[in-house]
C-alpha cells in the first residue's frame, strides 16, 4: 500500500514543473479584470463570457439586473482578439462587445456598460 502512495506522490511532483507560475505563485500570462454594469432596459440577469478569436468561451459569471459586478480571469491564449458576451436567460438577444486585443503579459482592466454596449480598456504593463 505504501508503494502506491509513494508512486502517486512522485508522479504528482514530476508533473509540477509543467505548471506556469510566477514568483508569487500565480499563473503566468495576462490577468484581466472585467467590470460589468448591468443597466439593461428592460432589466434582466445576464451570464458573462469571455470569447477567444477561435470561438472558445470562458464563463466569467452572472450579473443580476441593476448590479455592477467584477470578474477576474486569465485567458488561455493572450494573443489575438477577444470579445465579451452577455447572454440573458431564455430567448433574449445576446449582447457582444467590440473586439478586445489583450497584452501578452501584464494586466488589463475592462469596464463594460451593457446599456450602451460601451467598453473601456486600460492596459497595465
Amino acid at each position: 500500500m505504501r508503494s502506491v502512495a509513494t508512486t502517486a506522490l512522485l508522479l504528482s511532483l514530476a508533473l509540477l514543473p509543467g505548471c506556469a507560475s510566477t514568483e508569487e505563485g500565480e499563473a503566468a500570462g495576462t490577468l484581466v479584470e472585467v467590470g460589468v454594469n448591468n443597466n439593461l432596459v428592460p432589466s434582466t440577469t445576464v451570464t458573462i463570457y469571455a470569447v477567444q478569436e477561435g470561438g472558445q468561451r470562458s464563463l466569467l459569471g452572472t450579473v443580476m439586473s441593476g448590479v455592477r459586478d467584477t470578474f477576474r480571469f486569465r485567458p488561455m491564449v493572450s494573443s489575438g482578439t477577444h470579445r465579451l458576451v452577455a447572454d440573458p436567460p431564455g430567448p433574449g438577444d445576446v449582447l457582444t462587445s467590440r473586439p478586445i486585443v489583450l497584452p501578452v503579459s501584464g494586466s488589463a482592466v475592462i469596464e463594460w456598460n451593457l446599456m450602451n454596449n460601451d467598453l473601456s480598456i486600460v492596459i497595465i504593463e
